[in-house]
């Protein structure tokens, strides 16, 4: 494979490597990645974190040489203008990755790594949880549920025909992630503090997967890659202009596909309709304005297409489990290392 990989640091070292103010992350200037920052950690007993934003100089590859069998990942892509392609096994099964998703890998493939373009934002964390750990929260949190949703779920998770699935996180999850990265503690309090964090990360997490289309999920891998990366590119235009109705015209004239086939192979992705992925969005966007602006519930309301506040606050309730008028007490902005 003729792609630099990310292993190539080793012979070609960073040129700087500084901290900043938040403990374990650092700034850093590199070949291949560019300039950006890296921060790294072990939430819980039995887990990894890194965290990585960049802008690399030319196209190269996350390699995981010696994927383990009895671990599994979760990467979120929290920025990405472009999206990149994660690639398992020597024969390279692929499965575009776009911002806004978190690609769960637990397959068994010796080989496994992600490309990514020259000149674009990439802003990911992988969170590396060996599989016993994975279980345990896995049961913990599905105590109670039907054994068919949790045959199901482990059937979509532990699969190798593919590189992995993708499934979209919330504005919950990012806050969360942006709260262990920015975490202001040492010692005991910052270890207490990733795991109370890593649970309540994990918790939304099952809550998604479970929530997700699993018939759809298991038949994301008969789309053709040309239209994968099609359905990549509505998904982008959408969370790029939330603030504009939702316009199935506009998205077949970006894709050259019917509205058949874009709503179709939206569910067969992401495992959620295009319209309730849109409301959704539109939810997540609502919330980080009550959480950092100063925008009145009232105008919120009418900008996410409601008719009253009270129609507002309902849907919000059921998609966040708080009112917005509680998001200010109950939530505090952290910095998102943007600048």
């Amino acid at each position: 494979m003729s792609l630099p990989r990310i292993e190539d640091l080793s012979k070609h070292p960073f040129t700087s490597f500084e901290a900043t103010e938040v403990s374990h992350l650092f700034k850093f200037s590199a070949p291949l990645l560019g300039e950006g920052l890296m921060g790294f950690g072990a939430p819980i007993s039995g887990t990894n974190l890194l965290y990585i934003r960049c802008k690399p100089e030319s196209a190269f590859g996350l390699a995981y040489k010696e994927a383990k069998p009895n671990q599994v990942s979760l990467n979120y892509l929290l920025e990405a203008k472009k999206y990149f392609t994660a690639i398992a096994g020597e024969n390279g099964n692929e499965e575009s990755f776009s911002a806004g998703t978190v690609l769960v890998d637990a397959t068994n493939f010796d080989y496994k790594w992600m490309k990514f373009e020259p000149d674009h934002t990439y802003e990911w964390v992988s969170i590396f949880l060996e599989k016993k750990v994975y279980e345990h929260y896995f049961d913990r949190f599905m105590e109670g549920y039907a054994e068919e949703l949790k045959e199901k779920s482990h059937k979509i998770i532990y699969t190798d025909n593919r590189a992995g699935i993708q499934i979209p996180f919330d504005v919950r999850q990012e806050h969360v992630i942006r709260q262990m990265i920015n975490c202001p503690f040492d010692g005991n309090f910052r270890t207490i503090f990733l795991e109370l964090k890593m649970t309540e990360l994990l918790l939304y997490y099952f809550h998604n997967l479970i929530s997700a289309n699993f018939n759809f999920l298991e038949e994301n891998n008969t789309i053709v890659s040309d239209d994968k990366v099609q359905i990549i590119a509505i998904k982008n235009h959408i969370d790029e202009h939330i603030d504009r109705d939702f316009n199935i015209q506009e998205l077949q004239d970006i894709s050259r596909l019917s509205e058949y086939r874009i709503k179709y192979y939206f569910k067969q992705i992401y495992g959620i309709s295009i319209g309730r992925y849109y409301r959704k969005k539109r939810l997540n966007h609502a919330f980080i304005q009550i959480l950092n602006e100063n925008e009145s519930i009232k105008n919120l309301a009418h900008t996410c297409g409601y008719n009253s506040t009270q129609a507002f606050s309902r849907a919000f309730y059921q998609e966040f489990n708080v009112r917005p008028s509680e998001v200010r007490t109950g939530f505090t902005p952290v910095k998102d290392f943007n600048s």
